[in-house]
């Protein structure tokens, strides 16, 4: 419920975001593999991942990570993966020094940390 609610605040800030359930028809028929894979790991500007227990232990959201990671691996040290801690979950191949915000601070709050983000990266 998080994610689409940091999804909706970004969209209806004017921000191109993927989030699934906006795009059935899109992703109707297609291997989700590949298709995320190139969402993951080739096409987005940030990954902002809810870490929690839930997400360790599905299937997709293990997919989704593996492509993030290797993108981030990619970006030698730039802020790809945005990490939002929703509990004391420690996921597979995130170093315990990135950076998190805790989702205690509020989706609006995370939200508008991520348009300031978006907006610091376009005037580099």
């Amino acid at each position: 419920m998080q994610a689409e609610e940091l999804a909706k605040l970004l969209r209806n800030a004017g921000i191109a975001v993927f989030y699934d359930d906006f795009y059935p028809e899109f992703l109707w028929g297609k291997n989700l593999v590949d298709t995320f894979d190139e969402i993951y790991r080739k096409r987005a500007r940030f990954c902002v991942m809810f870490v929690s227990r839930e997400y360790a232990e599905r299937m997709w959201t293990n997919h989704e990570r593996q492509s993030a990671q290797a993108r981030a691996l990619e970006e030698q040290g730039k802020e790809y993966i945005l990490p939002v801690r929703v509990d004391d979950t420690d996921l597979k191949g995130m170093p315990p020094t990135v950076g998190y915000v805790p989702l205690t601070k509020g989706v609006p709050y995370i939200a508008d940390l991520l348009i300031k983000k978006m907006g610091a990266g376009s005037k580099k």
